[in-house]
């Protein structure tokens, strides 16, 4: 119901129904028990697969730094069989060129079922 009205908030829309969009988002945010961060109204501004819901967003470069230092802190050039076989050299760094967001509400409510479930096997 959301994805269809974000669709037609495209065109010129009442006041009504951007009332409507709002009390969706938080129905949606609450059943979904989606993060405070994600934004959900991005949806109805710009939703990349209408089909599955889901959000992709470039971040600014800036927030790059924080990739960059994961990539340099936790890479190894080593050796392995394929790159052997292949002749191939490893590589000496990596170079971080994209960041993106990926908000996708059906994913993360499995995800929330499967942490569920895991707590309860796991006696928690």
């Amino acid at each position: 119901a959301l994805l269809a009205a974000c669709d037609v908030r495209g065109r010129a829309s009442p006041p009504i129904l951007e009332h409507e969009i709002f009390r969706l988002i938080e129905r949606l945010r609450n059943y979904a028990r989606l993060p405070d961060s994600w934004d959900i109204e991005g949806f109805c501004r710009k939703v990349d697969d209408f089909a599955t819901g889901s959000l992709i967003t470039k971040l600014d470069p800036k927030l790059w730094v924080w990739f960059e230092k994961m990539f340099q802190d936790t890479y190894r050039g080593k050796v392995t069989a394929d790159r052997q076989r292949h002749n191939t050299e490893v590589p000496g760094a990596m170079e971080v060129k994209q960041v993106e967001l990926v908000q996708n509400v059906g994913l993360y409510m499995d995800y929330g079922k499967s942490k569920a479930k895991w707590k309860q096997g796991a006696g928690a």
